[in-house]
């Protein structure tokens, strides 16, 4: 598997069958590192039944290795693996991680239940796992649930943090690091290029937490691709919005961004909320912005 030469994939299937459980493990790290994809429904057909066989000789314990054979199970474009993928499917908790890795490879051979299950893990109550369920949906390469995954963040995006009081009622508490809308800009990150119309849209939305998110998710993209960036919009932001955090995450995210220069003494000189001046302070001291 580490030489990563293709002709090595029929000696590795065969092993897959091997009486030892620590030899047929290792083959399916080979077709792994191999990026095995099954060429023919006959090799797809062989693949499944010793996956099959290797899941079920494991400790339920072992994430990593069930987790592998769970990922290349998806790769062998066979019915077989829909059903067997289906059956363990209803062996895993909601909470499981395992269970979204079984949702992306049902996805990937074709059965609709795999996106249903990705798109319905993107909402408020499960907003700890949004990054992960993004990532996954990244890797499906598919740009169409791609883009419903980023409509649903971006509409998660004006979200507050569920708290409980102390009748044991929840209310959304909002403008904290650890809200809904938080996490849900750093999923739009996982998404990459195909979040950008999405959230060039938050950033002119009504909803001031919306434009918060949408700035702080466009500057961490720029750190990766500066290309296709509302700069005019963020330029705006900073001179014009009403809310205080909103034009503070519009200078953070057009300083990573590269335009740091344009508006430094813009901010050192705005009048900036004094309430909130110490809190802006406090989110930039990686940066430039008060040094001289």
């Amino acid at each position: 598997g580490n030489i990563g030469d293709q002709c090595a994939n029929t000696a590795v299937i065969d092993r897959l069958r091997d009486d030892s459980i620590g030899i047929s493990v290792s083959a399916t790290l080979a077709l792994e590192r191999l990026d095995w994809k099954a060429r023919t429904l006959e090799e797809g057909s062989k693949v499944v039944s010793g996956l099959v066989k290797v899941f079920d000789a494991l400790d339920p314990s072992n994430t990593p290795e069930r987790e592998r054979i769970i990922r290349l199970l998806g790769k062998t474009g066979n019915q077989r693996a829909v059903s067997f993928l289906n059956k363990i499917l209803k062996t895993e908790g909601p909470d499981s991680y395992l269970r979204l890795c079984m949702a992306a490879s049902l996805h990937e051979l074709g059965d609709k239940k795999g996106a249903s299950i990705l798109l319905n893990e993107l909402r408020v109550a499960d907003y700890g796992r949004l990054e992960t369920v993004a990532n996954l949906i990244k890797q499906t390469q598919d740009i169409f649930l791609q883009k419903q995954a980023a409509k649903r963040l971006v509409g998660l995006l004006g979200k507050g943090k569920l708290v409980r009081n102390e009748h044991g009622e929840y209310y959304e508490e909002y403008w904290d690091d650890s809200s809904v809308g938080f996490y849900a800009a750093y999923a739009l990150v996982k998404l990459g290029e195909i979040a950008k119309p999405y959230l060039v849209e938050g950033l002119i939305n009504s909803n001031a937490q919306v434009r918060k998110y949408s700035a702080k998710a466009l500057g961490e993209l720029g750190t990766e691709d500066t290309s296709n960036m509302p700069y005019p919009t963020l330029f705006a932001l900073l001179e014009n919005d009403p809310d205080y955090e909103v034009r503070c995450e519009a200078a953070l995210a057009l300083e990573k961004l590269g335009f740091l220069s344009l508006f430094t003494e813009e901010i050192k000189t705005k009048s900036l909320d004094p309430t909130y001046h110490g809190m802006f302070k406090f989110m930039v001291n990686d940066s430039q912005l008060f040094n001289n």
